[in-house]
């Protein structure tokens, strides 16, 4: 085929290069020129050449198009147009000629294309205007032209007769087929395809049976090409091409063409023919035969296909799945559910995602039932995915809480997930009560559904699991989920009130720490007061928690008592997680100069290089001569040398252009860029 384009190619874009013009476009002028006027349009058009006003094009143009439904002008414009083909116009005036008569030419204008197919130069013009004729004189002219035309000239007709299928051109065809020039070998075999006649295959099948290497696939996908076109016109002849081109010796991508197409051809022999071909071990053809299942009219298809997969290797499997799943009918269905329990892991994945593509409530309890008795995560994650993508709305929900009941531990959490992810917020009745499982797969799966789909009506119900006695993993989903509701509700006022009250009750350590981490959420003022009090608690754990929500704080309020807390520190991962807190609120301050004040305090009571280093990275984004200077004087510190010259470099880079004599300076103590 590659032959065939190629030499498509090399005929028509010379044309559309001569005949760059497209004046089809072009609005039409206010008003067509008289008839009287017409002589002088065409002389002006004589004479254009590219890059000129084509205004006079315009005009033409339109009156090209009025005349379409005026017959006493048509003839006239075709006379101006055939004057314009002749020798004396110019190129470009000769193209557009050529492309308004391809569509208002009649036999009149023959002889003058007959005198450009003469010249190699303009040959395409008229190949481009005879495109449109009708059969007859059009195509003689062609084949008079051909017997002298020689190289691309040559080509050029023979794709045209090609296009046109004159019939009457075959032995031509055949002539240029067995040429030694490959352009032309390669434009006769197309045009022999184009013709899709039995004489045009009972001469490609000689011709292809003496030819070798590229010569015989070119002549091959002729054949596949006149095939095709016998299809339309003589299905018999068709399906006597389509047998010989499957033959075992032909190449993969012809054979498998040629099935594809006779499937088509003959629809009511096809379920016969791929049941022959699945039974057996052509490989080749096997991939086009699965894929045909999918379109076959019989009813009964699905259920007759359903029972190949015995005979099939595993990727066939994963093939034929993919085309039931297309017929999406009963049989399709049970013949898919069947594959959930095949050895073969991609199979199963396979059948997952069909059954999550077709199904609906009818299929959660077959989807469930494999849920219980796989381990494989990726078989698992399919499940889940296919469960939340299924169809069938309200009634597969329905169908998905009613199989709760026969799962449990991991397989109930992810159904759970399952529940949240198609029903949102509307699932959350579920949820509630599913986070006060005794199993703690199932109530953390809770609680992380409701991390996304709860509201404000959860919140009371969420602080009070926070109240109960929780095992570590399940209180960290509960304290997650909490934290992750109020931070989407848009009016936390009231919730926090109600955060605050639950601190103020509790006596339990650890209720009392994981209400003191939802404090940051809520922000204020009153909410930092019990921040504070809770971090003089003698308790060392409430104690804790409540320095580590204070270095959590989302404004500068709590600079004050976090500053105190990390000064009077003495365990270091705690020292840390309190500095990460300063510096990101310093970090809010950068555009102020005085934030220097800040980062020299906090490198007052640094201790040791890695704070250092955790302080002198957030510097270098306050760009002032104050921190400017704060940051030169590590420089020679060997221990945060490097964090020191990145922390100057930048904030000299940011003051330069209002400073740039302290930059200058700055810059010139650092080492060169390497």
């Amino acid at each position: 085929m590659n032959g065939i384009v190629m030499t498509m190619k090399n005929t028509i874009y010379p044309l559309l290069g001569a005949a760059a013009l497209v004046v089809s476009c072009w609005p039409a002028p206010a008003a067509t020129p008289a008839t009287n006027d017409l002589q002088q349009l065409i002389s002006e058009v004589s004479t254009y050449h590219s890059g000129q006003s084509l205004e006079s094009l315009r005009q033409l143009e339109a009156t090209v198009r009025a005349a379409l439904h005026d017959p006493a002008l048509r003839a006239s414009v075709e006379a101006g147009l055939v004057e314009l083909l002749s020798p004396e116009a110019s190129y470009e005036a000769r193209s557009f000629a050529a492309k308004q008569l391809a569509f208002i030419g009649s036999e009149k204008a023959l002889p003058a294309m007959g005198e450009l197919l003469k010249d190699p130069q303009t040959v395409g013009l008229a190949c481009l205007a005879l495109t449109t004729y009708p059969p007859g004189k059009a195509d003689s002219l062609l084949r008079q032209a051909l017997a002298n035309a020689r190289g691309a000239a040559r080509v050029q007709i023979l794709n045209t007769l090609g296009d046109r299928r004159d019939a009457r051109s075959t032995r031509l065809f055949k002539k240029a087929a067995a040429d030694a020039d490959p352009a032309v070998f390669e434009a006769g075999a197309a045009a022999l395809g184009k013709l899709g006649t039995r004489r045009a295959w009972s001469t490609l099948e000689p011709l292809r049976r003496k030819a070798r290497g590229a010569a015989n696939q070119t002549l091959l996908e002729a054949m596949l090409v006149c095939a095709d076109r016998l299809a339309a016109s003589d299905p018999k002849s068709a399906v006597r091409a389509y047998t010989s081109l499957m033959a075992p010796h032909e190449p993969r991508f012809a054979r498998q063409a040629a099935l594809a197409a006779w499937l088509r051809l003959e629809p009511d022999a096809a379920g016969k023919r791929i049941s022959a071909i699945l039974a057996g071990s052509d490989r080749d053809l096997k991939p086009v035969a699965i894929a045909a299942v999918a379109t076959l009219p019989s009813p009964q298809a699905s259920t007759q296909f359903g029972g190949a997969f015995g005979t099939l290797e595993d990727a066939e499997k994963v093939w034929l799945i993919e085309s039931l799943a297309t017929r999406a009918d009963a049989g399709a269905k049970a013949a898919i559910a069947g594959q959930l329990a095949a050895t073969n892991l991609d199979v199963r994945i396979a059948a997952i995602g069909a059954l999550g593509d077709i199904g609906g409530a009818d299929t959660v309890a077959i989807l469930g039932r494999r849920l219980s008795e796989t381990q494989e995560a990726d078989e698992l994650k399919a499940i889940e995915n296919a469960l939340i993508a299924m169809g069938g709305g309200r009634e597969t929900d329905q169908a998905v809480q009613a199989f709760f009941p026969s799962v449990s531990g991991a397989s109930r959490a992810l159904l759970l997930s399952v529940l949240a992810r198609r029903q949102g917020s509307g699932a959350n009745a579920v949820l509630l009560q599913e986070m006060r499982s005794a199993e703690a797969a199932v109530s953390r799966a809770a609680f992380r559904a409701l991390a996304r789909t709860g509201t404000e009506q959860e919140v009371p119900a969420l602080l009070a699991a926070l109240e109960a006695q929780l095992a570590s993993p399940v209180r960290l989903e509960a304290e997650t989920a909490t934290a992750q509701v109020l931070t989407r509700l848009t009016d936390r006022a009231a919730a926090c009130g109600k955060v605050r009250e639950a601190l103020e009750k509790a006596k339990a350590s650890e209720v009392q720490s994981s209400l003191l981490g939802l404090l940051p959420v809520c922000g204020d003022s009153a909410s930092l007061d019990l921040a504070k009090k809770a971090a003089a608690n003698p308790d060392p754990a409430i104690r804790d928690a409540a320095v580590r929500a204070l270095s959590e704080w989302p404004n500068l309020e709590a600079w004050d008592p976090l500053f105190a807390a990390y000064r009077d520190s003495t365990e270091p991962a705690l020292r840390v997680a309190l500095l990460r807190g300063l510096v990101r609120l310093a970090a809010e301050e950068h555009a102020k100069p005085a934030v220097a004040d800040r980062y020299r305090a906090l490198t007052d009571q640094a201790k040791g290089d890695g704070e250092l280093k955790l302080i002198l990275g957030s510097l270098g984004g306050a760009g002032h001569p104050e921190t400017l200077q704060l940051a030169l004087a590590f420089l020679s510190r060997e221990g945060v040398r490097a964090e020191a010259e990145v922390a100057v470099r930048k904030i000299a880079e940011a003051i330069k252009p209002k400073h740039p004599e302290a930059a200058r300076d700055a810059l010139a103590k650092l080492p060169p860029k390497t």
